[in-house]
């Protein structure tokens, strides 16, 4: 056991059950990278963040009722969960908070095929654990039990804000699922060594798309005999969607549950263009897929290999840890002092034509399953999980909160302290901040990234972009129409169920 007041145990996967989806690791991993908007006019604008309601305490039970809780075992989860369970089990007297952590770490095949067969069996837990892009098939299946009304009866809308990343993560064809617990906000990434070197001065908040093109060739070249690239891609869909968004272009009629596809619009091609395709092999600013997969520990940002990369958090957890990571930066003279252990700084993305830059943010949180037996239980240790009480568990686990009030209040404090501690200063470490109010949401809905990238060829066309074999525009003229026949084929089978 992780404590012990908290149970926590593992489960391993079993039988896939039938009449459900199946999900697979290409799958998953999409879908945790999943970006979404509902109007690309409303694309990044923040909404005015609901204060945090106090708790309603329910009745007391004649006996203790255990709330289950299932997340999926990975570093943060497993640090985050077993502390909010012996904090929860210290301060109530009628429930308890039973922690189950999937069993192999990260297995997110394993992890989402076990909750359906236990659904379908009725043996679930009482809250589950999803990213907010991966629960919504469940909720078609009838596997998941609705927040509204208990929700406006407590006046409780903490986990949400009310931006469109939110509405799209939580709520399903009007009805409220899921209860935000922490986000993942992606910003961009640079060192600032290499701008010194270049004398080139740091990027600003009110930077255009076209100086981050200029920046990225200025800051490719020959350190100490060793090429450093201004830029590190990301490849696929959804990290890449903040880079047509910000043009104003949406590759859907619309971001949830779409009906009509726009992959081939002048700005999605021009974004891959540049951001797979031209970085790599043309203007040759970004290192190459070849190049990384021979060389795999050289060309990124964390060992200095690289000037300048769009990340989450995450990554500012892994430069803390490689206290010998120091960027090549040339330094002249046998009295010159060696550059500073960690030289990194975060700022937002650059402008396009829309009013706000849209910033990935990928949120996760609890969803309350039908088969829970005492939902008032289950109820209570969802808010308490949304609640600064349990926020501040998961700022000490190093995740980033789920709204940005409460980031501001518990995250960035934690985080500088830490950063502080490691010998890395970011001096605009608010931007993770400022990234999730402008958050962006790809797909959602019943049809997943996932399915999406399967059904259709669209995940074979996109890595052929990224490996050169394909142009952005030949590419992306093929796979339009079969996006477009995937969508209404799907529609039309299921128009009888009135989706």
């Amino acid at each position: 056991m992780f404590v012990s007041e908290a149970t926590v145990t593992s489960a391993t996967s079993n039988g896939t059950g039938r009449g459900r989806a199946r999900f697979t690791r290409r799958r998953w991993l999409a879908a945790l990278t999943a970006v979404a908007t509902s109007s690309l006019a409303a694309c990044g604008h923040a909404t005015t963040e609901p204060p945090t309601a106090t708790p309603i305490e329910p009745p007391k039970r004649m006996s203790r009722y255990t709330v289950r809780v299932r997340a999926m075992h990975d570093q943060h989860n497993e640090s985050i969960y077993p502390a909010i369970a012996a904090d929860y089990n210290a301060t109530h007297s009628d429930t308890q908070l039973h922690v189950e952590l999937s069993g192999a770490v990260r297995d997110a095949d394993a992890y989402l095929d076990q909750f359906a067969a236990d659904a379908a069996a009725g043996t679930v837990a009482d809250l589950v654990w999803f990213p907010g892009a991966t629960w919504q098939p469940f909720a078609v299946q009838g596997f998941l039990h609705p927040l509204d009304d208990l929700a406006t009866r407590d006046r409780w809308s903490a986990p949400w804000p009310g931006d469109d990343q939110y509405e799209l993560q939580t709520r399903f064809r009007g009805k409220r699922y899921l209860a935000t617990m922490a986000a993942d906000a992606h910003a961009l990434y640079f060192v600032r060594d290499h701008f010194d070197a270049a004398a080139i001065a740091y990027p600003r908040a009110d930077w255009l798309y076209a100086d981050f093109q200029d920046l990225a060739a200025r800051l490719t070249r020959l350190v100490d005999g060793e090429r450093v690239y201004g830029y590190q891609w990301n490849a696929g869909y959804a990290p890449n969607a903040p880079w047509w968004r910000m043009h104003n272009q949406l590759e859907w009629d619309r971001a949830g549950e779409p009906r009509t596809a726009k992959w081939n619009t002048s700005a999605v091609i021009e974004a891959y263009q540049f951001q797979l395709y031209d970085s790599q092999y043309r203007l040759k600013i970004s290192p190459s897929r070849a190049l990384l997969d021979a060389e795999p520990r050289k060309h990124h940002i964390e060992v200095g290999g690289v000037a300048m990369k769009v990340d989450g958090p995450a990554l500012l957890a892994r430069l803390a840890q490689r206290p010998q990571a120091a960027p090549p930066v040339p330094r002249s003279g046998p009295q010159a002092k060696p550059p500073p252990a960690r030289s990194i700084d975060v700022q937002v993305l650059p402008r396009g034509w829309a009013r706000k830059t849209p910033h990935l943010a990928i949120l996760d949180g609890q969803c309350m399953t039908k088969a829970s037996t005492d939902k008032e239980a289950a109820w209570e240790v969802a808010k308490w999980l949304t609640s600064d009480h349990g926020q501040r568990h998961v700022a000490e686990a190093g995740r980033m909160c789920h709204t940005a009030g409460a980031n501001r209040r518990l995250w960035l404090p934690l985080a500088k302290n830490r950063l502080d501690a490691a010998g890395l200063t970011v001096a605009n470490l608010d931007v993770f901040v400022q990234a999730l109010e402008m958050g962006t949401t790809a797909l959602a809905g019943e049809i997943t990234i996932s399915m999406l990238l399967r059904e259709t060829g669209l995940q074979r066309v996109l890595d052929e972009i990224r490996d050169g074999s394909a142009s952005p525009r030949a590419g992306l003229d093929y796979v339009q129409p079969r996006i477009q026949a995937f969508l209404d084929g799907y529609w039309a089978a299921h128009a009888a169920d009135g989706r």
